[in-house]
């Protein structure tokens, strides 16, 4: 497996908006990814999950950015925490910059906050965590409107992101 650094921003769509963000994390590029993606597309989350990990940031091509959020969402939509944290991480820039924001604009602290709740629902043991931090930055209607899509968080499709 080879392991590539770099990170660069994508369109994720959620609802109604668009918001502008950055991948978080490594690019993993897998020997098996055919295998992976064979998994995948047969609904298995932890495959989808794999796949969006070899797919994230691929280093310039965003193509590759939205096959990762494409994947990460897949999993994330089956209850699979650890790709709902992802969500969290990559719709928030949290951890790959100190101020939140990409190249060409705001991350999406809503869509981020809603990930990070539904990933903490569902047993991640750091997921709430960081979303009590991400709390701290966002504003109150901001947070309201994250709560609220957190109970609707089952409505999202990830169609329009591949």
């Amino acid at each position: 497996m080879t392991i590539k650094s770099g990170c660069h921003t994508a369109i994720f769509v959620l609802f109604t908006g668009l918001a502008l963000v950055g991948c978080s994390g490594l690019q993993q590029a897998p020997d098996h990814r055919e295998e992976l993606l064979a998994k995948a597309e047969q609904g298995d989350a932890q495959a989808q999950y794999q796949l969006a990990k070899s797919y994230c940031c691929g280093l310039g091509v965003r193509t590759s950015t939205r096959k990762a959020l494409y994947w990460h969402c897949r999993a994330a939509i089956q209850d699979y925490a650890p790709a709902q944290f992802e969500m969290g991480n990559i719709l928030s820039n949290f951890f790959d910059d100190p101020d939140r924001t990409t190249a060409y604009g705001a991350t999406d602290f809503v869509s981020a906050y809603m990930w990070y709740t539904v990933a903490s629902i569902n047993g991640h043991e750091q997921a709430f965590d960081v979303r009590e931090k991400l709390a701290k930055q966002m504003s109150g209607d901001d947070l309201n409107k994250g709560k609220r899509w957190a109970t609707q968080w089952k409505q999202i499709h990830c169609d329009n992101l591949q």
